[in-house]
């Protein structure tokens, strides 16, 4: 069995990598990395027969394996330096851990309200409480998922002196962090968990649901809240194939330049995003035929002359 070594600002700590090790600001988390900088679910060790990876979870500022970003779920070979926030660790085969160093108990970690499931690419996905049995979708894979009722049962977090605790989360709010403090109650929020939320969390309060919206609609959230997509985000490959299929038609009289300007934005954005690039794809080659097309006919129909005639 391999063994992590973790190295943060306060000293080091081992763990045997057994089954799956969720890495992030969540106090339900195997590895708690308390920094503003890290995602609540932020990466994941995982293991496959003799086969080790470690996962980026769709996290804000990514996983860096041996320098260099790691995107997706990468294998993990003796001795490799896995950066996640201002924490190094280190990727052992050896199931033996350096003599007198200290043991990561992974028992200790406290429970929050909310669901945390998995999607079935395997990547660990949490939502509040009140989105249980609605629909979402992983920000790992782009897979649509319904929602489970919620299995983890609330439990107090006691933040240390001069820490708050949001209400909703339960997750220490770090320096930097952006809060939303309820205009009747005054509790102190993560402001996306208090959009996410659509409200107070506080029984009686009335906040609560103050922001309205289906419930069934309701995005999901799993650690990367910060940069979860909109719905506006869900149309654009649709947007930019309908645009190329009309740029293509009108290239067909205009030398192509439409579908030239449509291709170099299908490509930038094929580039860009991890979501959808089928689509995106499919977009840019309606560009490029459009292009072909549109000088081919545009050669013929304007100078009434077939392209091959060109000197």
């Amino acid at each position: 069995m391999p063994t992590l070594i973790i190295q943060q600002h306060d000293g080091q700590v081992g763990c045997r990598l057994e089954g799956r090790l969720l890495v992030g600001r969540r106090l339900t988390n195997d590895i708690i990395i308390n920094d503003v900088a890290v995602s609540r679910i932020h990466a994941w060790f995982d293991g496959d027969k003799d086969r080790f990876y470690v996962a980026d979870n769709s996290s804000r500022t990514g996983v860096k394996l041996n320098g260099k970003s790691a995107t997706g779920r990468q294998p993990l070979a003796d001795g490799d330096q896995i950066e996640i926030g201002p924490t190094r660790i280190t990727f052992h085969l050896s199931d033996q851990l350096p003599e007198g160093m200290l043991t990561l108990d992974r028992k200790d970690s406290a429970e929050s309200a909310g669901t945390l499931f998995n999607c079935e690419c395997g990547a660990p996905l949490w939502v509040s409480p009140n989105h249980a049995r609605s629909k979402g979708r992983c920000l790992h894979c782009g897979r649509s998922v319904r929602i489970p009722q919620s299995v983890i049962q609330p439990k107090p977090v006691v933040a240390s002196a001069g820490q708050a605790a949001c209400s909703i989360c339960q997750c220490v709010i770090l320096s930097g962090e952006k809060t939303t403090s309820c205009p009747s109650c005054k509790h102190i929020y993560h402001a996306d968990c208090w959009a996410e939320n659509r409200g107070c969390a506080a029984y009686g309060c009335d906040q609560v649901d103050i922001l309205g919206g289906p419930e069934d609609t309701a995005p999901i959230s799993q650690a990367v809240e910060d940069d979860a997509p909109t719905n506006a985000q869900h149309h654009w490959p649709l947007l930019l194939l309908a645009s190329s299929l009309f740029a293509a038609v009108l290239g067909m009289f205009t030398f192509g330049l439409t579908a030239l300007v449509t291709s170099l934005i299908d490509g930038i954005y094929l580039v860009r995003t991890r979501q959808h690039r089928k689509l995106a794809a499919g977009a840019l080659l309606v560009s490029l035929v459009g292009l072909a097309a549109g000088i081919v006919f545009s050669y013929s129909f304007w100078l009434r002359r077939p392209l091959w005639s060109m000197r």
